[in-house]
């Protein structure tokens, strides 16, 4: 869990992957909820073992953070009505 905290430092974004059943949900919930404090826009968990089209990983966290695309993309990430400096974090998990 520290190894994950520490990368929330350097990224807003990280993903947790590996075969199922060892437990990444479960880790990936246990350590939003460390660190949910610590993002005031919120720390969201996207569930993405469904999804075997990687074109669709955009839509399911834009689904999750609730988020349309915009056409002022100015200081926004593309396809996301998320602006840079948001402190949203994503966990995602495939396995």
């Amino acid at each position: 869990m520290t190894s994950i905290r520490q990368a929330l430092q350097e990224s807003r974004l990280v993903s947790l992957t590996g075969p199922g059943g060892v437990g990444n949900t479960r880790l990936a919930l246990q350590v939003s909820e460390q660190v949910r404090r610590g993002f005031p826009d919120g720390v969201h968990f996207v569930e993405l073992t469904t999804i075997r089209d990687p074109s669709l990983v955009i839509h399911a966290l834009a689904a999750a953070l609730d988020v349309r695309d915009q056409s002022d993309r100015s200081r926004r990430h593309p396809g996301f009505g998320i602006s840079e400096d948001s402190a949203v974090t994503s966990f995602l998990t495939r396995q």
